[in-house]
């Protein structure tokens, strides 16, 4: 039997038999002569094998010299053919593996029993569709994330920060200061490429019990996350993306293979984030962060997991754990981004100390009945905020020689001081001109009373290490010395915490942090350590005060610190416990606690454990605080 399909007026094949039957000056040849073939296809299997095929006959060839649409051509050398297949974005939607398979039909089937043209054996190409790596990167305009430091404790110094407050009083775009961006990039660099994104809170490298995470600890951990966003931020504790405002998000990639979305973090200081990415939904589903999470060395960490699914229900805690070293192909995970924030911080001192030295003519001089070596002087003078023995411990200056007081009564004009004789039991003299010295002085007594020191600003150099541990920066150039000319009273009442200098008050929001240092002189009479006796045990000595008012539910906290330096220069001395210089370290972290937590509880500080250091509860409080305390 002769055929001749392709119509050339020649048979298409030859029968071995020594002759040129066909006419291609060839003999016997076995198998003849090819056809194109009669049909084709290129078929696409996505991940889940779900097909999308396409024509080969209506595929452009790209191949130089052919003709458009020539893919079914085919000689016995052989053809190569290329073509360009547009597939729909709906189908390249998913991570995992692609496989591109090529079929032909041939023109054979006049050979066949069946007398039917049959598919040639397929020839495919794997594509792995994977999201390369997915990172943080700097929202434009910010300054530019960096390495978290940690607070101190051991595995919190893991990932980068952000700030999110403003820049500066006057930032114009201040929303843009919580952004960060989230870069995830594909591997091959597919354009329009949908990579999902899911943003989770997880667990607080710093602790792992009340008071600062005081998380839900049993798996899986639903909605007691331990970031602190407040309700009226609008922002949830996982963060949102922009486009969303939800934790999710789908974002396309660009011609480089790479999917960009903005992300808006929280405003507490020590919240973080770490972001998932992947190109399937069903992916998702089982990550999620450990409520308490630690390494196989018990340190804590800030991980998300890949929990053990069973019909769509939680069955285990799961493993791999996702984190910066280790995680799969099919699913990748940021490193942690931690929120820190700025502390700026004004510091006053009042000015000149005054009132300590009286000077006057003595009234009546009487020896102290049953005490032959002391003496009680009259003076006719009239003084305010006058109390019992506020001049024990100072000295009166009569007829060159200085007696050392030892009381004094509050009377009003005349009052009393006892005084002990000089050498030689020698009394001051009534008619005498005195000076009366009263002990409220940074150094000793033997310098010279007239020489009264301008009041100190108070050294504020564990302030920053302190803040850090609730993830609060004060940066050197954040703590500026302002005024050292504000008006001195000698100890500070009620009427007086409002009489301060805060230029910087008017800054103080939810996303600028101001705190305001008064260096102050002492507290009320009945608490300023005057005399000694009032640092007794017991005896509610302050050392600082922070502008507090009565409000329905108790103590508001209204914003300005006072340090109280001579009192704690007087108790220091009195007690002998520790230095002036390492209580007044304290109590300025103790004070500025009570201004940013805006919380009267006490006490701020681990005095004396931990000196200057917050409690734990103290931390909890800052990190939760909206703004510090102002009027």
């Amino acid at each position: 039997m002769r055929t001749d399909n392709d119509g050339d007026g020649r048979w298409d094949e030859d029968p071995v038999d020594g002759q040129d039957n066909d006419g291609d000056q060839l003999v016997d040849e076995d198998p003849q002569e090819p056809a194109d073939a009669t049909q084709g296809e290129l078929v696409v299997f996505d991940p889940d094998l779900e097909t999308w095929s396409a024509d080969l006959n209506t595929l452009e060839c790209q191949q130089k010299g052919h003709a458009a649409h020539d893919g079914l051509h085919a000689t016995l050398g052989g053809v190569q053919h290329a073509v360009r297949l547009k597939v729909p974005t709906a189908l390249m939607g998913k991570t995992g593996n692609y496989h591109f398979v090529v079929r032909a039909r041939d023109a054979h089937g006049h050979l066949e029993r069946s007398h039917q043209n049959k598919w040639a054996r397929e020839c495919g190409q794997t594509l792995d569709v994977r999201v390369r790596s997915v990172k943080w990167d700097t929202f434009p305009g910010n300054v530019p994330l960096d390495d978290n430091p940690g607070n101190g404790t051991n595995g919190t110094d893991t990932g980068q920060r952000i700030f999110p407050g403003k820049a500066a009083p006057n930032d114009l775009q201040p929303e843009d200061r919580r952004r960060a961006q989230v870069i995830a990039e594909l591997a091959p660099p597919l354009e329009h490429f949908p990579v999902k994104l899911c943003s989770y809170d997880v667990d607080d490298p710093s602790s792992n019990t009340d008071p600062v995470d005081d998380e839900e600890t049993q798996w899986p951990q639903t909605e007691n996350d331990d970031n602190r966003s407040h309700p009226n931020s609008g922002i949830p504790t996982r963060g949102r993306f922009v486009d969303t405002g939800t934790p999710n998000t789908e974002a396309d990639t660009d011609n480089q293979g790479k999917a960009t979305a903005t992300f808006e973090v929280t405003m507490q200081p020590g919240d973080n984030f770490r972001v998932v990415a992947t190109g399937k939904d069903n992916d998702l589903a089982p990550v999620a962060p450990k409520p308490d999470d630690r390494d196989a060395q018990n340190a804590p960490q800030a991980r998300v997991f890949l929990r053990e699914m069973e019909g769509g229900q939680v069955v285990g805690e799961g493993e791999p754990v996702l984190d910066d070293e280790t995680t799969l192909a099919t699913v990748k995970v940021t490193p942690v981004l931690t929120v820190w924030r700025k502390l700026h911080v004004e510091v006053d001192s009042m000015g000149t100390v005054a009132g300590n030295v009286i000077r006057g003519e003595l009234g009546v001089v009487e020896q102290v009945e049953g005490h032959p070596e002391l003496s009680e002087c009259t003076i006719h003078q009239l003084l305010a905020r006058f109390e019992d023995n506020r001049f024990k411990g100072g000295i009166l200056q009569a007829g060159g020689q200085d007696f050392s007081v030892v009381a004094n009564d509050c009377g009003s004009d005349p009052f009393h001081v006892t005084v002990e004789n000089a050498p030689g039991n020698v009394a001051p003299g009534e008619g005498d001109e005195f000076t009366l010295v009263d002990d409220d002085h940074w150094q000793d007594l033997s310098l010279d009373p007239e020489e009264n020191p301008d009041t100190p600003m108070p050294d504020t150099p564990e302030l920053a290490a302190a803040m850090a541990e609730a993830y609060v920066l004060i940066h050197p150039d954040d703590i500026v010395q302002d005024n050292t000319l504000v008006p001195f009273s000698r100890n500070v009442s009620e009427p007086d915490l409002e009489q301060t200098d805060w230029d910087t008050e008017e800054h103080n929001a939810t996303n600028y942090w101001v705190a305001y240092l008064l260096g102050s002189f002492q507290g009320t009479r009945k608490e300023d350590c005057d005399p000694n006796e009032e640092g007794d045990p017991g005896a509610g000595v302050e050392l600082g005060r922070t502008g507090s008012q009565q409000g329905a539910d108790g103590p508001v906290v209204v914003g300005e610190s006072f340090i109280y330096l001579e009192t704690i220069w007087d108790l220091a001395h009195y007690d002998g416990g520790y230095t002036a210089h390492a209580k007044e370290l304290d109590t300025v972290v103790h004070e500025v606690g009570h201004a940013v937590a805006q919380s009267m509880v006490e006490p701020p500080t681990a005095w004396p454990g931990r000196p200057a250091r917050y409690t734990e509860e103290y931390v909890d409080l800052i990190r939760d605080t909206p703004r510090p305390a102002s009027h």
